[in-house]
């Protein structure tokens, strides 16, 4: 029995490590994307300034100037605002996905880790050794209670003050 818990502490840190891992990919992948952006925003900033260059060279007269300076000024304008626009999907995107990449990490590593605090407890009850273990059974039940209950303000007795929570939460 003591191999299979040793498997499954294993098995809980390995889901950890792989949670981070999961994480890590999400951020780089939205670190490419701000990347990719800017590359593309300097390429095309570059581009554009060499025809602002020619055609600020080669004008008919000092209206043509202004008039071209004009263009450039509101058409600056609306590139500031798509590229500010795109950067602010690509965050919120990835925030999303960072988010969701770390709630599904943390379910597989709890899962993991009450699997084995459960196993721990049946291997302390097999081997006549419950008074060694007293806080096992407990620990699975605070998880279970964390996990069904909202968050709530209690008073002093434990009652539900105000929040989401709807019921009292249990003291094992």
């Amino acid at each position: 029995m003591t191999s299979q818990i040793s498997q499954q502490l294993i098995d809980t840190q390995s889901a950890g490590i792989a949670a981070f891992g999961d994480f890590a990919q999400r951020a780089f992948e939205g670190f490419e994307k701000v990347t990719q952006l800017n590359v593309q925003a300097i390429k095309t900033s570059l581009a554009e300034r060499q025809a602002i260059v020619s055609e600020a060279l080669s004008p008919a007269s000092p209206f043509d100037l202004f008039f071209l300076q004009t263009q450039l000024t509101e058409a600056a304008a609306t590139k500031a605002k798509a590229y500010v626009t795109h950067l602010g999907e690509i965050v919120a995107q990835n925030q999303l996905e960072l988010i969701a990449t770390a709630r599904q990490g943390f379910a597989n590593y709890a899962r993991e880790f009450e699997a084995w605090i459960s196993a721990a407890g049946d291997d302390a009850q097999q081997t006549g050794a419950d008074a060694a273990y007293p806080m096992l059974p407990s620990a699975t039940a605070v998880s279970e209670t964390e996990q069904q209950t909202d968050v709530a303000i209690l008073d002093s007795t434990g009652n539900v003050v105000s929040g989401r929570g709807s019921r009292r939460r249990s003291t094992n």
